[in-house]
């Protein structure tokens, strides 16, 4: 299900139509070409303000463009195109460069940028896919309610930033992974399997060299299980995984050193920080937390496409009610973990824009901070998942049904919204009534993929390979 909603996703958004996606494109062409960092190359946008161009000039390099390669709305820097390539600009240009080694492998097998950007959507959407997979297999243990705080945590927001070209749709699938091996690893008491170990060190590197706060939000995945854990049983797990820790730890901290020299030498290590004035700074920052929850969910296309409160909001009951419920189950020690994990998805934002990010000039976008946000419900769930002997065989049943149930159909409802307006057929029974940009292989084929895909979740809640009692007595429970 996640891996063909993802699909469907990729395919059913016009070609450079998610956020800054030609950018990203160049990006990878300039991988492509062999250039790990271009030139630095002077950067030009008279739409926007003093303080955007000149944070966006520290990142901007050159790429060497093939004529038919060049995205939509991009000119040569020498004012004229040659009959063969000239140098374009990208204000991308010194980005991490593991979100963008598959898409250019992908490129250099295109004729035109077309071709290039749907096989660059493609490779990049592997990866993610793979996350996510993982994420299912780490949780999932025979019930649908295992993975209940994940399939809240899939917003169609993730599976939207997933299927375009840019680095953060793989730093969001990464943390996922990392955060549901870190969860296995506590639900277990340190009995998982090697693979279980081989994922932690793999999702966290890919975190770690995925983009500027990968750090922050590898930290925050492992404290996770670590805070669940409690420190004596955390310190007991390591020694009883002695070889295992020691290589994952050893991985993650490679990772974690080629990150600072990455970011040191390419010069994307160029963020300001100031807390003067702190009320004015907080303030603003606090107002904006509503438009990041809210593109959280779902805001498509080039953040112009909107969900409709009819999606937005259950989406966000079904979170609340995860919340609260865990809050109700919990131990002593989950129900602190549970509130750490609250404030600091909510300070986290709040904070990184009042005193980072407003000195861009630019907006605070949700997706730069989901890692972080997409714990609550994560963790939630698996608190709900964790306590669930002290519920009832109904209320497992409805949580199971119902609410994957309910998520799945949101899912579809927002793939749907998106392919509307792909088409500019809002309003109309389906996207194919009057197309105005048709995907590769036609709208039939994508519409049945996504319909599949949200199917399948549904399904799974339904599909029980042994009885809901027997399941319900599978991983030990913490002492508070």
């Amino acid at each position: 299900g996640v891996s063909l909603l993802v699909m469907s996703w990729a395919m059913s958004s016009p070609a450079f139509s998610g956020p800054d996606e030609g950018e990203h494109y160049l990006r990878a062409l300039s991988i492509a070409n062999g250039q790990l960092l271009g030139p630095r190359v002077p950067y030009r946008n008279a739409a926007e303000t003093s303080s955007q161009v000149a944070f966006a000039a520290h990142d901007t390099r050159g790429v060497r463009v093939p004529a038919v390669m060049s995205p939509p709305g991009f000119q040569c820097l020498s004012g004229h195109r040659d009959r063969a390539a000239c140098v374009e600009a990208t204000a991308t240009g010194d980005y991490y460069p593991l979100p963008y080694l598959l898409p250019a492998v992908a490129i250099r097998a295109a004729g035109s940028a077309s071709t290039g950007l749907w096989l660059a959507r493609i490779a990049s959407v592997l990866p993610c896919a793979l996350m996510l997979v993982l994420a299912v297999l780490l949780l999932w243990d025979q019930s649908a309610l295992s993975v209940i705080g994940l399939s809240a945590s899939l917003t169609p927001m993730v599976f939207f930033t997933a299927s375009v070209v840019n680095p953060s749709g793989l730093e969001i699938c990464a943390s996922l992974s990392l955060a549901a091996a870190s969860l296995r690893i506590a639900r277990e008491n340190g009995a998982s399997p090697r693979w279980v170990w081989v994922v932690l060190a793999g999702s966290g590197a890919t975190v770690l060299l995925s983009f500027q706060a990968g750090p922050a939000f590898a930290i925050f995945d492992l404290l996770l299980g670590f805070g669940l854990l409690g420190w004596s049983r955390a310190r007991q797990l390591c020694v009883s995984n002695r070889y295992r820790s020691i290589a994952a730890g050893s991985v993650l901290l490679v990772a974690a050193f080629a990150w600072l020299v990455y970011s040191q030498s390419s010069g994307i290590a160029h963020a300001q920080f100031g807390v003067s004035p702190v009320v004015q700074s907080l303030k603003a920052a606090i107002a904006q937390m509503h438009v990041v929850l809210y593109e959280a969910i779902g805001v498509f296309g080039a953040l112009s496409v909107a969900l409709p409160a009819a999606v937005r909001l259950p989406w966000l009951l079904v979170v609340l009610s995860l919340v609260i419920g865990a809050g109700m189950l919990a131990t002593a020690r989950e129900r602190v973990v549970l509130a750490a994990t609250i404030c600091v998805a909510f300070a986290f934002p709040v904070l990184a824009n009042a005193w980072i990010y407003r000195h861009s000039g630019f907006a605070l976008q949700a997706r730069q901070v989901m890692p972080v946000l997409l714990l609550v419900p994560l963790l939630a769930g698996e608190i709900v998942y964790r306590n669930r002997r002290r519920l009832r065989m109904r209320s497992v049943l409805t949580a199971e049904v119902g609410g994957l149930g309910l998520l799945a159909a949101l899912e579809f409802a927002a793939w749907v919204v998106n392919a509307h307006d792909a088409t500019g057929a809002q309003g109309t029974a389906m996207a194919d009534q009057h197309p105005v940009w048709n995907p590769p292989l036609g709208w039939t084929l994508w519409t049945l993929m996504a319909a599949a895909g949200a199917a399948s979740i549904f399904v799974a809640a339904l599909v029980r390979p042994r009885p809901v009692t027997e399941s319900l007595a599978v991983a030990p429970r913490l002492q508070g």
